[in-house]
């Protein structure tokens, strides 16, 4: 992450930590914001214990953030609709999580 920014906010991102040498988590030594990450409880591509390890990256290289999985809610839960059917509403939407994603991101705005 660019020195110009001082935050960044991932909601339900997955696979942030892969066996692969690219995986994401490998860039957390370069992020000099703070972060805050959103974890969908139930997300194949974010496991409680990838999360977990996520977790232990962000504090082992010092990064200032928040990860949290948010309860009784799965990958999407942010977004409204597919994008195959517009007027159909997702299942794994949840308003309260992503009201919750949405206030720990303006948080720290001044």
């Amino acid at each position: 992450m660019s020195d110009e920014f001082v935050a960044a906010a991932g909601i339900h991102p997955g696979a942030l930590v892969t066996d692969q040498p690219d995986s994401p988590h490998h860039d957390l030594a370069d992020v000099h914001g703070g972060l805050y990450i959103a974890f969908a409880e139930n997300d194949q591509s974010a496991t409680a214990e990838s999360v977990d390890r996520f977790r232990q990256e962000l504090e082992a290289r010092g990064v200032e953030g928040v990860v949290e999985r948010l309860p009784g809610t799965s990958h999407g839960f942010a977004g409204r609709f597919t994008g195959v059917r517009p007027r159909r509403r997702r299942t794994s939407f949840r308003a309260r999580a992503c009201n919750q994603a949405s206030r720990r991101t303006s948080a720290s705005r001044t």
